[in-house]
C-alpha cells in the first residue's frame, strides 16, 4: 500500500513532464512551419514591393534568402 501511495504520484509526476516536452516539440515544429509559410509568402510578394528591372529582383530575393537561411538556423537551435 505504502509503494502505490508514493509510486502513483511519482508516476505522474514523470508522464506530466513527458506531456510538457511533446507539448513544446509539437509547438516548435509549428513555428517552423509558420516561418516557412511567412518567408515563402514573403518572397512571392518581392515583384510587388521590389518594382523595377530584375537584376534590383534578384538582389532582393537574394537577400530574402539569406534571410530565410538564418531563420531557418536560428529555428534549429532553439
Amino acid at each position: 500500500m505504502t509503494a502505490a501511495a508514493f509510486g502513483v504520484p511519482l508516476a505522474l509526476v514523470v508522464l506530466n513532464r513527458v506531456a510538457v516536452v511533446q507539448a513544446e516539440a509539437v509547438e516548435v515544429r509549428a513555428g517552423l512551419r509558420l516561418a516557412m509559410r511567412v518567408v515563402g509568402d514573403f518572397a512571392a510578394s518581392v515583384p510587388r514591393l521590389v518594382p523595377g528591372p530584375a537584376a534590383r529582383l534578384d538582389d532582393a530575393a537574394a537577400g530574402l534568402l539569406a534571410l530565410e537561411r538564418v531563420a531557418q538556423a536560428a529555428l534549429k537551435d532553439s
